[in-house]
């Protein structure tokens, strides 16, 4: 419709706000899954837009993560540092579906919107996501349908990047003692399928 971008376009700066400052979590929640909406329906006509605020986005979604863990902790779930996936511990009483949980899921699905409809700038844009998003890539959890959606999504960007990401996460949690086996390791972090190309196994 003719009118809906000029419509858009006004309601744009109410909704960043209530998703950045609003101090009302359902608020910001819902705010949230209306930029998710729009940018899926309005594709790079919101890219400038999201571009300008993404330093205070990523901003709130670090926050957002802490607190989910935080919170994670208290529904008796177990996370790591670097995986945002609530696992089930033996004491615990489930997954976390609190309100944190519910936001940091809703800020990751936009995430996953800004990336497959409007795109990365490269430099510092492009970074920040990859970084943002390479717990979710490393993850090995219950959430493992999640974590293909992310791999797919970026993968539409930067397939060389996600398989990198995905060989120092893996080889990461390792380290950390997450109970990660090489073969299991390995199995995640498949090599890139380009044609005409040859990609050697490493030893990780």
């Amino acid at each position: 419709s003719p009118a809906f971008l000029p419509l858009l376009a006004s309601l744009f700066p109410t909704l960043l706000t209530r998703l950045l400052a609003d101090p009302t979590p359902y608020v910001q929640l819902s705010a949230t899954t209306c930029l998710t909406t729009a940018i899926e329906h309005a594709g790079d006509f919101l890219g400038s837009r999201i571009q300008d605020a993404w330093p205070e986005i990523c901003t709130l979604y670090r926050r957002v993560e802490k607190e989910m863990h935080l919170e994670t902790r208290q529904f008796g779930t177990t996370t790591s540092h670097r995986s945002l996936t609530p696992q089930t511990g033996g004491r615990g009483r489930g997954r976390n579906t609190g309100m944190k949980y519910k936001m940091w899921d809703a800020l990751l699905t936009f995430f996953l919107g800004i990336t497959c409809h409007i795109g990365l700038e490269k430099g510092d844009m492009e970074d920040e996501m990859f970084e943002l998003l390479a717990p979710c890539l490393g993850s090995h959890g219950v959430q493992s349908q999640r974590r293909e959606e992310v791999k797919r999504c970026l993968g539409t960007w930067n397939a060389d990047a996600v398989w990198l990401v995905e060989m120092r996460e893996g080889g990461r949690m390792e380290e950390e003692g997450r109970g990660m086996g090489e073969g299991e390791r390995m199995q995640m972090a498949k090599k890139p399928n380009v044609p005409r190309w040859q990609f050697a196994d490493l030893d990780v």
